[in-house]
C-alpha cells in the first residue's frame, strides 16, 4: 500500500471513529438526564476505572487507552 492509501484508510477509519464517538455521547447524555433525574452523581469513577481495566487487556496499547479514555470520560460529563 502506497502513502495515499493509506491517509485514504486513516481518513475513513477516523470518521468511523467520530460516528462512533457521537453515538456515544448521545448515550451518554440520556445516562445523565437519568442521573439528574435521580439525583445521582455524574462521575463514576469506579466505572471508569473498570472500563480503562477492561481495554487495557493488550500491553501494546495500554498507553493508548490510559491517555485517550480519560479525555472521553471528561467530554462525556460535560455532556
Amino acid at each position: 500500500m502506497n502513502l495515499e492509501e493509506c491517509r485514504k484508510q486513516i481518513n475513513k477509519i477516523d470518521s468511523e471513529i467520530l460516528e462512533l464517538l457521537k453515538e456515544r455521547m448521545l448515550y451518554c447524555w440520556e445516562i445523565g438526564v437519568y442521573k439528574k433525574e435521580n439525583n445521582l452523581p455524574i462521575r463514576n469513577e469506579q466505572r471508569e476505572q473498570e472500563l480503562i481495566d477492561k481495554l487495557s487487556i493488550d500491553e501494546q496499547w495500554n498507553g493508548m487507552v490510559k491517555a485517550i479514555w480519560p479525555a472521553i470520560f471528561e467530554y462525556s460529563r460535560s455532556m
